[in-house]
């Protein structure tokens, strides 16, 4: 049986994660989880059996690094069993601040695993991503890469085939619903059109066909992400999901009430949702 991640941005997406008792590890967003808090949550999650992870953002700028650096502590204090890194600078800066180190995480070694941010589509790219991490001295592999969005499952399936890094061979997880991020900029909707107020909020644009796209904006690193106007949803697709045979699948939970995520996770479909590029090419 596939094992099941689940990432959440709010307070109440992640205690429906728990009560849903569905997934093996949740993943808290760094962008909306206030610091102080962490170790409570992870307590929490590891009381409900489930491992917890730590996502990092995908734009990684000078204040962004400030800012963990200023909350270091009580990341390392929290306990996270893997950190989800979206791009190569994040690993680097939490390697040099030994945050992958056991003696600055309880006393365990936290595993790392790279997003779908991180480029990977084909197996050179997989095998010039192991020569930087032996150039840069990481002689820790990661526990996953996540598999392209970009990609159909019959290119992930090529994909798997081909992906280990310094030889060895490397899980891979695939994201199986999540509303696809179709624009991470710096340009804040909400700061241009009604002013800046440092509160996250969720946002609506129309584009000319009439969809409705949310926008996000994380006052914590000052960016928007602006998402499709539907879901990509294939966790129904189970004959072909058993057929590339992914270490995990993945639930990317970013709008979602608490209800919703319950029904996804109890294996409901949304009213309305797209296949994304699963079926891109398929005879």
């Amino acid at each position: 049986m596939l094992r099941v991640t689940a990432t959440v941005e709010n307070k109440e997406q992640l205690y429906a994660v728990l009560e849903s008792g569905v997934a093996e590890l949740l993943i808290l967003d760094s962008g909306y989880f206030v610091p102080e808090k962490l170790r409570e949550y992870v307590q929490m999650i590891h009381a409900a059996g489930m491992r917890c992870g730590f996502r990092l953002p995908q734009i990684f700028r000078a204040f962004a690094e400030e800012y963990f650096r200023l909350h270091i502590d009580e990341i390392r204090d929290a306990g996270f069993d893997l950190y989800l890194f979206g791009n190569m600078e994040e690993l680097l800066v939490f390697r040099r601040w030994k945050l992958l180190e056991p003696e600055n995480a309880g006393g365990k070694k936290p595993a790392y695993a790279f997003d779908h941010t991180i480029y990977i589509w084909n197996s050179r790219a997989v095998e010039m991503l192991g020569h930087m991490l032996k150039l840069s001295g990481i002689t820790q592999s990661p526990r996953f890469f996540t598999l392209p969005l970009e990609l159909s499952l019959r290119e992930q399936g090529k994909l798997l085939k081909g992906m280990n890094v310094k030889g060895k061979a490397v899980d891979a997880e695939l994201i199986v619903y999540g509303r696809a991020p179709m624009m991470v900029s710096a340009q804040c909707v909400r700061k241009n059109t009604q002013g800046c107020d440092h509160v996250p909020s969720l946002t609506v644009l129309k584009d000319r066909t009439g969809a409705l796209m949310p926008v996000k904006n994380c006052c914590t690193f000052c960016i928007n992400t602006i998402y499709n106007s539907v879901p990509t949803c294939i966790f129904d697709m189970k004959k072909e999901i058993a057929s590339l045979s992914p270490a995990s699948v993945r639930y990317e939970f970013t709008s979602e009430s608490g209800p919703e995520v319950k029904a996804v996770l109890n294996g409901m479909l949304p009213g309305e949702y797209t296949r994304g590029h699963a079926r891109k090419g398929a005879e």
